[in-house]
This record gives structure tokens, C-alpha cells and sequence, in this order.
């Protein structure tokens, strides 16, 4: 009976491949990714998660994966671990109010009190070390920068240093709160978004700069929080609100689109994928919408696996390939990676590193 279920599914698979050929024969050449992706939907094989290592600690503070090197921040140490869990190299740092930021190019380990900055490579070798003198609030690596805020007694400062840690823009409000701020990627451009109670009521408020702190555009948005800002590879300015997620070009609203409980907002080359109640919505830099996916599940982050998309909540994981579910996890979840060929999971325990394996019946 299970050499007949076989080779049913055998012939099956057979007749599909022998549909798809017909297909390509007879359908004219702008319908022929229509008919791989087609098939591909019945072919696609259902994911699970197989646990290859454990990295048992409790105490973590901050995580983060770079390939399949983790690094891992617990009391003032920042340790540099290969995925089965054997050190690299581990770096202790003597500060009073340590903090620590993960970019893509660099981790940066900060002293609030004294805004000392140690800039470390994805090996956790020391490439740069900064002495600001001053007390700073948050760092950020944006862009090729390195932005710096600072909170003092009526006012607040954002300093924006280039990769040798020249500063290239120094921008101070008296009595106004900087609540974000990003750097374009060739680094010609700065933005701040503010909280804006001008009028007396509550608002946000962009300022967009160019070199030698000129000012370009102010943008007002009445009614709404800013959240987040970040520049495209092409300098347009992408704006999320407490209820929008705006598009700017040259300084001008391209157009908006209101959101109810917006959770998180991946910007790609090409899309613009934003989390928000129990939906994904993908869309283009037009603000075409090119999907919209409904969960039962509540998910609060996106990230992404090679070329398909990871959601994550506190208690379960899902894997996109387009449309389709191919994995669903159920696990305690703090935060979710992306390893070279892994999902690494930040549980309360520890570090997991899975393997993306075939479902098996």
C-alpha cells in the first residue's frame, strides 16, 4: 500500500513537470514566470526547525548574530561566540553606564557618563576608539554614520560623525525633543524627527539637512507621533507615524497610508513590508500594495531569511516564502535572527540555533 502512495506521488510529481512544459510551450513568453511560480506553489516543501546547538545562560542582557558568529552583551562584557557556543574572543570594559548598539557594519560600546565609544569589527577586534567628552543619551549607526544624541538642561543635540569619526553635522534645539534621527546611506543627507508643540497641540515635525548643517525642508505633521524615519538608496525619506507611514521625496509628501497598531516596518530595496494588527502589508516604493497577509497569530517583528520573511512573536515564529507559510515555531522567543544557514533564537534559557530541515509526515 505505501509502494502504491509512492508511486502515485511519483507519477504525480511526473504529470506535473509534463503540465509545466505544455505550459511554456504554449503560453507566450511575459506568461512564463507565471507558470514556474504556478507549479512552484505545489512544489514548495513544508519547513521545521531542528535544534543544532544550545547555549545555555539566563542572564543575557543583548544579542546579536552576524553569519553564524553570535555576540552576546552580559555585565559590561561583550562576548564573541561561534554557533556551537565556543568563545572567540571576549572584551570587558570598565564603564559606569555602559550601553552597547549593534549595526550592520560595526558594534559600538558606549559610556553614557563620559561618551566614550569603542567601535568593534563583526571578529570584535577594537577598529576605532571615540572620546566625546560629554554625557550622551543613545548612539546610532545609520547609514555609513555614526549619530550621537545628547540631552542637557534645555536643549538637546544630535552630533553625526563619518566612518573615521569626523563630525560632519552638529545639530542643537533649545527646549524641543529629538525623538529619531537617520543618516542617508552616501551620507550627503541628515534627518531629526521632533516632537512639535508649537501650536499647543501634539505633533511631529521633520527636519531634513544637507552638508555643513544647512537646512533643506521642514516637514510638519499635525496630530501624530514620529516613530521612526530612514532613507531609501535612492535619498527618499520614509516616515512611520504612531497612525501613518508617509513617503517623501525632495523634501515633499509623495503620499501616505494610515495604519491601525503598527508594530514594525522593514524597508528593502524594492518593498516596503510594514507589521501592523494581525496583517503584513508588502508594497512598493509607489505605495502599491503587492500583498496582504492575514494572521491568527500575533506577531510583533519582521526580519529576513535570505529571500523570504521572518515574523516573530513572543511565543511563535513564522517563515514566508511570498504568500505561503512554509515553517510555523511555538517557542518563547525574545528575539529572532538570521544565521547563514540558521534561525538563531534569544530565549529566556539561552541561544538556540536551529537548522531549516524538510517537514517530515
Amino acid at each position: 500500500m505505501k509502494r502504491d502512495r509512492k508511486s502515485k506521488g511519483k507519477r504525480l510529481k511526473i504529470l506535473l513537470f509534463i503540465a509545466l512544459a505544455v505550459a511554456i510551450i504554449l503560453i507566450g513568453k511575459d506568461n512564463k514566470l507565471g507558470a514556474f511560480s504556478f507549479v512552484n506553489q505545489f512544489l514548495t516543501t513544508e519547513k521545521s526547525m531542528k535544534i543544532k546547538y544550545f547555549i545555555e545562560d539566563e542572564n543575557i542582557l543583548d544579542v546579536k548574530v552576524y553569519d553564524e558568529n553570535i555576540a552576546k552583551w552580559k555585565n559590561n562584557k561583550l562576548s564573541f561566540l561561534r554557533s556551537n557556543g565556543n568563545i572567540i574572543v571576549e572584551k570587558e570594559f570598565n564603564f559606569s553606564d555602559p550601553g552597547i548598539f549593534y549595526g550592520n557594519r560595526y558594534i559600538y560600546v558606549f559610556d553614557r557618563d563620559t561618551g566614550n565609544i569603542y567601535i568593534l569589527d563583526k571578529k570584535g577586534e577594537t577598529v576605532n576608539r571615540l572620546h566625546l567628552d560629554k554625557q550622551i543619551f543613545n548612539i546610532k549607526e545609520s547609514g555609513n554614520n555614526l549619530l550621537y544624541h545628547i540631552k542637557a538642561e534645555g536643549s538637546e543635540i544630535v552630533g553625526v560623525l563619518d566612518k573615521d569619526g569626523v563630525l560632519i553635522g552638529n545639530y542643537t534645539y533649545e527646549n524641543e525633543n529629538i525623538l529619531t534621527y537617520a543618516s542617508s546611506t552616501d551620507g550627503e543627507l541628515n534627518a531629526l524627527g521632533l516632537l512639535d508643540i508649537s501650536d499647543g497641540s501634539i505633533g511631529s515635525k521633520i527636519d531634513i539637512y544637507g552638508e555643513v548643517n544647512k537646512k533643506i525642508k521642514s516637514i510638519f505633521i499635525e496630530g501624530e507621533l514620529i516613530l521612526h524615519i530612514g532613507f531609501t538608496s535612492n535619498n527618499e525619506l520614509i516616515a512611520l507615524t504612531d497612525r501613518n507611514l508617509y513617503f517623501t521625496k525632495d523634501g515633499s509628501i509623495m503620499w501616505k497610508k494610515q495604519y491601525d497598531l503598527i508594530k514594525d516596518i522593514y524597508v528593502g530595496e524594492e518593498r516596503i513590508y510594514i507589521l501592523y494588527s494581525n496583517y503584513l502589508e508588502i508594497m512598493d516604493y509607489g505605495g502599491r500594495v503587492e500583498s496582504k497577509i492575514s494572521f491568527g497569530q500575533d506577531y510583533n517583528k519582521i526580519s529576513i531569511l535570505k529571500d523570504r520573511l521572518v515574523l516573530n512573536g513572543s511565543s511563535q515564529l513564522v517563515v514566508m516564502d511570498k504568500d505561503k507559510q512554509i515553517l510555523k515555531h511555538s517557542e518563547a522567543i525574545i528575539k529572532a535572527f538570521q544565521g547563514k544557514n540558521s534561525i538563531v533564537l534569544w530565549t529566556p534559557e539561552g541561544i538556540k540555533v536551529y537548522d531549516i530541515v524538510n517537514k517530515t509526515e
